[in-house]
């Protein structure tokens, strides 16, 4: 599956405290930065299936209470860059 977000492109991010449905979240992993990841309830409704949407690395589950403690926002709307070269000039 292509990643829904391209390098360069801007996302909007409405703080969030919990999970609220499939989508892209910002979410502290323990990095120095948060990271996004696509989440989407898993097999058992106590957990969040979590996926980066840039990579192909592997999913994997987080408890919902884990989740709910760590998640900053939802994705909610994402800005293209048509033209990379012209963008510094905003």
């Amino acid at each position: 599956m292509a990643p829904t977000l391209k390098p360069g492109d801007a996302v909007f991010v409405l703080p969030t405290i919990g999970y609220e449905g499939e989508g892209i979240y910002l979410v502290e992993d323990g990095g120095d930065i948060p990271s996004l990841f696509r989440a989407m309830t898993a097999a058992t409704r106590e957990e969040i299936c979590l996926s980066f949407d840039a990579t192909l690395h592997s999913a994997f589950t987080m408890p919902r209470d884990r989740f709910n403690e760590r998640v900053l926002g939802l994705v909610v709307a994402e800005l293209r860059v048509t033209q990379p070269s012209k963008a510094g000039k905003l």
